[in-house]
């Protein structure tokens, strides 16, 4: 009797943590900075060699200083070319992009991979969070505009009934007939008690003082 086998169950790779995949990825951005640590040495070292003026430099010949035949003699019998060559070369690696290392870029797709869903999802729950906060902001931000608006109401309310029991009637006593009269005893009713002020915009305190102020002139002139 055969058995049958049983279908191999084959290992889902697990994907790392978010502060695990970080961890390695740092670690991969350290390494690399070693990479370029150790051709920037080597730049020093060469450049030292250089300003230090210890190698053996191009010696041009004399007689014909502007033959390009001797100049490329010179270059290829005399000097370190060797030398040169690797302050130059040092110098343009240690500017080139570390994301040219293969080693470095597989990690950057390895990060990326790892924290991709989760760091996405995350983003997505926060943004869903700020646009909740930013909505009830909003309606916060109109009832307490309403609460304002009905306080500067009752502000305004309670300015004009001032302005109502108090300044209207003096008013009123104050011109009561004067319409009437010839203009050679009464002056305009529109130039009288100029110092009074009253209304919504006039503060309980300035409409009471001025109409204290203006009792006070008319009793100053005496007229």
């Amino acid at each position: 009797m055969k058995t049958e086998k049983s279908p191999q169950v084959q290992a889902v790779p697990e994907i790392p943590s978010y502060e695990a995949a970080v961890a390695r990825f740092q670690q991969a951005c350290e390494a690399v900075k070693e990479k370029k640590r150790a051709v920037y040495d080597a730049f020093r070292k060469a450049e030292k060699l250089f300003k230090d003026g210890s190698y053996e430099r191009v010696r041009l010949e004399v007689g014909d200083p502007f033959s390009v035949a001797m100049v490329d003699d010179a270059v290829m019998t005399t000097g370190d070319p060797i030398d040169a060559k690797k302050y130059v070369s040092y110098a343009r690696s240690v500017v080139r992009s570390v994301f040219l290392d293969d080693t470095f870029s597989a990690e950057v797709v390895r990060v990326i991979q790892a924290v991709s869903t989760d760091a996405r999802s995350k983003e997505s729950a926060l943004i869903n969070d700020v646009l909740a906060a930013e909505k009830d902001l909003a309606e916060s931000m109109l009832k307490l505009q309403k609460k304002v608006s009905q306080a500067k109401a009752a502000l305004a309310e309670h300015r004009e009934t001032i302005k109502h029991d108090i300044i209207d009637p003096a008013m009123e006593a104050d011109h009561a007939f004067v319409a009437d009269m010839p203009c050679i005893f009464a002056e305009s009713a529109v130039n009288r008690n100029p110092a009074i002020r009253m209304g919504p915009d006039v503060a309980v305190s300035a409409q009471l003082q001025s109409l204290l102020n203006q009792m006070n002139l008319e009793r100053s002139r005496g007229c």
